[in-house]
């Protein structure tokens, strides 16, 4: 008895020099070994320890994020392959959360109960069969709708059905008589049939496309939903309190490494050929697709390859931390089997102590005001940065897979070594409330002084020259009119957008409008209204790169401030909880960032893009994708709704400062202490009734109830 009133009062944080190694229970020794089944050699227990899973995590994590963002660096090439509208392509980016949010309160419910590390070795097998999945719309199209101009059609029996098909991607030159209309002429009522067939085929792929990606999405939000809730909890319960943001740094840093390498691979791939082929156009070209299908099979790939040593780690990590933890754990595993209960009673318990939790929750001030302002940043930060490689190719006229590697890195970068500088902050500064709250406070005000500066770092509007003058009514001014003669004859469609870049360093709405009848390659000859007769494909150069770089730098600076953000933020909403309550927290705060915050965003966010779209493309009546924007309203609209978020977000925040001030909070464990003396109060009610048979129990809970609680004030 005396010996183990000893073992009580020992500090498992902290201790003495010489002891014993601690003996781990029998029935719980199983659990703390590394492998798989029955197959758990002595070679693998070198990696059952918490460095050894943090680092092989930190790469799953990268793979599983990276594959997650990477649509986010496509979305040009799937507008342009597809015909999706930026409302549409942001649906698909919420697909993600829309799986994650239906599936992250449970998975947060159930992490103290299933084995983690095969929970996300699961996951991550999620995460490789829906990227495979997400490749598949490239498979089942049909090769000729990737064709060009330039090339000869494969001998087929189809061959008036692909020429057709292939015709979309043809040169409006001026001898081609391509019509004038708000439609596709394949779908007009003197059309054949093969044109017909070959218009609603394309209306087709793009269903089964958009339904095929959706799902990919949806089923990787699934797979997400328990990554968080699992880590945390793993690492918490591994190490010390005051580790727990360090390593969470280091998850964190790497995972949003991850949306990084998505923009930088996805922006080399852009600049491969979709069909992997060399071909005789570049990436200024209108017509030019990259390989957006490329990523999603290699990250697929290597997701799967990843997922099977995150299963091989033990349940329970071995850790002077966790020595009355596994002693706990295989107290209560002992009860369990004792229990007599049937399994509906079972069923409602776990119901109503989920409805506590989650009730608890919602009674926390600090909780719902940290989760609320975190939302309403999230609107703003998961609009812009969906659409940013867009906004960036758009604003500056500058291919895709370069804005992609730009917002690599400078917005991307910055953002992974802010999470890992942010997890370094929270273990060398006391993060009492009122120093978090404050230095919040200082992060968004830096982060809305770098947004404002994008609204003086644009391009103007590019003038675009033609002849039609009803042109002008559908492309709003700068438009101007090239004299009619030297485009007489050419019967120019006013809704084939195709710009190009004459030798008089003017750009034209198309070669028809140049009045260009000879193409070879990327270039056009016997341009009759240009000066010299000779032009390139693609928008002439706007000479404001200069602002692109320094908008770039900005990116970075705003970006690193955001991202200091996101550890900080995380200890506040673990620490401002109950120990009991922490996984259900952290599940219930991440449906919330996602129903409210990272969802809408790139659905309300891509629904202003369009807003900001001057000339549409139709194929059948139906509209598809913009072809031109108005370039000035999409920069303000960009950089306006960032500002408006992240100023709306600040003031929410800041009302902690009133209510820490007028409680008199001077640390997170000020409001918990009240919790224990009301529950303290409880159990010494239950403990009073005679014949409770678990009396003794019930008071080793409110000790342990009270020494888990003040051991991590202390900390």
């Amino acid at each position: 008895m005396n010996e183990d009133k000893n073992d009580d009062q020992k500090d498992p944080l902290h201790p003495e020099e010489g002891t014993a190694e601690f003996e781990i229970p029998e029935d719980i020794e199983n659990d703390t070994k590394c492998g798989l089944g029955s197959f758990k050699p002595e070679s693998l227990q070198v990696f059952a320890r918490i460095g050894a899973f943090v680092g092989l995590y930190s790469f799953s994590g990268l793979l599983t994020q990276t594959l997650s963002t990477y649509v986010n660096s496509q979305v040009s090439m799937l507008e342009k392959q597809f015909g999706f509208s930026s409302a549409e392509t942001g649906f698909l980016m919420s697909c993600n959360d829309i799986g994650y949010l239906l599936c992250v309160v449970f998975a947060g419910y159930i992490a103290r109960k299933v084995h983690i590390p095969r929970g996300l070795g699961t996951s991550t097998i999620f995460f490789g069969v829906c990227g495979l999945m997400c490749a598949l719309p490239y498979f089942i199209s049909d090769r000729s709708t990737y064709a060009l101009s330039d090339r000869q059609p494969m001998p087929d029996s189809n061959i008036s059905v692909k020429s057709v098909v292939s015709s979309s991607s043809k040169v409006p030159l001026c001898l081609n008589s391509s019509g004038v209309g708000h439609y596709d002429a394949r779908c007009d009522a003197q059309s054949s049939t093969a044109e017909r067939t070959a218009g609603l085929q394309e209306l087709y792929i793009k269903k089964v496309a958009f339904t095929l990606i959706a799902v990919g999405m949806f089923f990787q939000g699934v797979g997400k939903s328990c990554r968080m809730p699992f880590v945390s909890i793993y690492i918490d319960d591994a190490v010390e309190k005051r580790k727990t943001g360090f390593y969470m740094g280091i998850l964190t840093g790497t995972g949003i490494f991850g949306p990084a390498l998505a923009y930088l691979l996805g922006g080399l791939f852009s600049k491969i050929y979709v069909t992997l082929e060399s071909v005789d156009i570049t990436p200024r070209d209108p017509r030019w697709i990259g390989a957006w299908w490329l990523g999603f099979l290699v990250f697929g790939g290597f997701s799967l390859l990843f997922s099977i040593p995150i299963m091989c780690f033990p349940r329970y990590l071995k850790s002077h931390k966790r020595r009355g933890d596994l002693h706990t754990i295989a107290k209560e595993k002992a009860l369990q089997k004792l229990e007599k209960n049937s399994t509906r009673e079972a069923i409602v318990k776990e119901v109503k102590e989920f409805l506590a939790a989650v009730l608890r929750l919602l009674k926390n001030p600090t909780y719902l005001v940290l989760t609320l302002s975190t939302v309403v940043n999230l609107m703003g930060v998961a609009g812009v940065l969906s659409f940013m490689p867009k906004y960036l190719a758009s604003q500056y006229s500058v291919p895709v897979w370069q804005a992609n590697i730009i917002l690599s890195l400078s917005s991307i970068a910055a953002i992974s070594l802010g999470s890992f500088l942010g997890g370094i902050i929270t273990r060398r500064i006391p993060m009492t409330p009122l120093t978090t709250i404050k230095m919040l406070l200082i992060f968004y005000a830096v982060n809305i002084l770098c947004s404002a500066c994008g609204f003086f770092l644009g391009c103007k509007q590019p003038v675009l020259f033609g002849d039609n003058a009803q042109i002008s009514s559908v492309v709003p001014p700068p438009y101007k009119l090239v004299p009619s003669p030297c485009v007489s004859g050419c019967e120019c469609n006013d809704q084939k957008y195709f710009p190009i870049c004459g030798q008089d360093g003017r750009s034209y709405f198309s070669p028809c409008h140049a009045g260009c009848s000879v193409k070879d390659k990327s270039s056009l000859f016997n341009c009759t209204c240009i000066e010299g007769g000779q032009a390139e494909s693609g928008l002439c150069d706007q000479g404001c790169s200069t602002n692109l770089y320094v908008y770039a730098a900005f990116t970075f600076v705003g970006s690193l401030f955001t991202a200091l953000k996101i550890i900080p933020t995380f200890i506040a909403k673990l620490r401002c909880v109950e120990e009991r309550d922490r996984a259900v927290s952290t599940a219930f705060y991440g449906f919330l960032t996602s129903a409210l915050g990272w969802m809408p965003g790139p659905v309300v966010f891509g629904a202003i893009i369009d807003g900001t779209c001057t000339l549409w493309k139709y194929t059948c009546g139906e509209r598809q994708s913009c072809l031109l924007y108005d370039i000035v309203f999409f920069r303000n609209a960009v950089h306006g709704y960032r500002i408006i978020a992240s100023a709306l977000a600040m003031i929410i925040l800041s009302s902690l400062i009133f209510y820490f001030r007028y409680k008199g909070h001077d640390d997170w464990g000020d409001g918990m202490r009240r919790e224990i003396e009301k529950r303290e109060v409880k159990l010494n009610v239950q403990g009073a009734k005679p014949n409770g048979n678990g009396n003794e129990n019930i008071i080793a809970q409110k000790k342990d109830v009270e020494k888990d609680t003040l051991s991590e004030d202390g900390n």
